[in-house]
């Protein structure tokens, strides 16, 4: 068996042979990692892989200096002057760009590598506690299981990191408010939770990296709840067709 220092020796040589943007686009601990072994991924409940892997896929190609981006493309929605202020449009954006709001406590969770290894995937196992806003059915005391770009794995004594998208690590037997979109295979599970992900402490919103309107920050979760069940209802999410439901 290789020493320690033999390993990252030949993994520095592996990285000499990359270029700079692929460098760039998936991080140097995971240039390693594509020098050095496999990885192996115990999950706890079956879910997509191939779902997951080929949603981040276009990823690993990206320029250099330019910041993924996990955010709906979908369109803006509505007209900032039908609302009472630029805040409560802000909101609404997040809102209507998910399929679903809820509250849900995590299980825990599994970072690995992607069978192509230049990536790192992360999948959460979350009960849900309650549902705020839900495109299809959904109710509280389901298992759903995550899908995030980014976390950590060792491999060969190598630590390998890469940075999900919403900065926030979900800890397990913890609660937390998510805005998640599903996968639009039908035959998938899978979730994807979008950047604003909001973790709740003796009922108070604990803001993450920004996503969130400042105004709303320090509401506790009762509140924000309230806000967005008011915002619901004054200016209803557009269907998938692109008009307002009845």
């Amino acid at each position: 068996m290789c020493s320690k220092f033999a390993r990252l020796a030949y993994a520095c040589s592996c990285l000499q042979r990359w270029t700079k943007a692929q460098l760039t686009g998936v991080g140097s601990s995971l240039a390693i990692a594509l020098c050095l072994g496999s990885v192996g991924v115990v999950s706890a409940k079956p879910f997509d892989l191939a779902d997951a892997e080929a949603r981040f896929s276009h990823l690993g190609k990206m320029k250099p200096g330019v910041e993924y981006n996990l955010i709906s493309d979908r369109p803006m929605l509505g007209l900032e002057s039908d609302f009472a202020n630029r805040n409560e449009y802000a909101l609404y954006q997040r809102v209507c760009s998910v399929d679903f709001v809820v509250r849900a406590k995590s299980l825990n969770s599994t970072s690995f590598l992607t069978s192509d290894r230049r990536q790192i995937l992360t999948r959460s196992e979350f009960v849900i506690s309650e549902v705020i806003r839900a495109n299809t059915a959904m109710s509280a005391g389901s298992q759903i299981t995550l899908v995030q770009l980014g976390g950590e794995v060792r491999e060969h004594g190598v630590r390998l990191e890469m940075r999900n998208a919403s900065r926030i690590v979900f800890r397990p037997k913890q609660e937390y408010l998510l805005f998640l979109n599903r996968s639009r295979m039908a035959s998938s599970d899978n979730f994807y939770p979008d950047k604003l992900s909001l973790e709740l402490l003796n009922g108070q919103v604990l803001r993450h990296s920004g996503w969130l309107p400042a105004a709303y920050s320090v509401f506790r979760y009762s509140d924000l709840k309230t806000e967005l069940q008011r915002l619901e209802q004054l200016h209803p999410c557009p269907g998938q067709d692109g008009q307002k439901k009845t």
